[in-house]
């Protein structure tokens, strides 16, 4: 195809598009990172990463409660911690206050939520091809595999010590009539 110098060929005109297109694209991306924020404190460091260092440090591999905060909340040096957001703060606060033992009257029939259980009361359920709080490759079956922990496995350790702390309850109410 001669164009003769007289008018630009299809691959130019196209090429001259795309151009175009693509200079669009980038002004529209500069403007939406203007106004976007990172809801992560930790900047470009994986959870993996972040699990890997807990697990070192505490010799456990973290809940999605902790991964959460940790991932959402800087410990400053004077003692207190800056949240990225106050929503963030909220739902972090609500699920502590799920997990912790009630000092009601009833308090030994009250269970306390496992850490799991909270996470998806406040979060909600996971879809089966996402995790929250997780790499964006992990599934359910991948997460609970590399934890190693389940909802009923942590359940029921939970239900094993309070049953064992109403025993010596028992065992401490029994001496204490004998000796009457």
């Amino acid at each position: 195809m001669d164009n003769n110098g007289m008018s630009p060929s299809s691959e130019d005109m196209a090429w001259a598009l795309l151009q175009i297109t693509l200079r669009r694209v980038a002004d529209r991306n500069k403007q939406n990172r203007a106004t976007q924020s990172m809801t992560y404190r930790r900047g470009r460091t994986s959870h993996y990463q972040l699990m890997n260092a807990f697990s070192n440090m505490h010799g456990r591999t973290p809940h999605r409660l902790e991964l959460f905060k940790m991932g959402r909340c800087k410990d400053l040096p004077d003692g207190s911690e800056s949240w990225v957001d106050e929503e963030s703060r909220r739902r972090y606060e609500a699920m502590t206050q799920m997990i912790a033992p009630s000092s009601d009257v009833d308090a030994e029939s009250h269970t306390p939520a496992t850490p799991e259980d909270a996470f998806i009361s406040v979060m909600g359920k996971d879809r089966p091809d996402r995790v929250r709080c997780a790499c964006s490759g992990e599934t359910l079956s991948t997460w609970y595999k590399s934890t190693g922990t389940s909802v009923s496995s942590e359940r029921e350790r939970i239900m094993q010590e309070q049953l064992k702390a109403q025993e010596e309850k028992l065992k401490a109410q029994e001496e204490e009539i004998r000796e009457t």
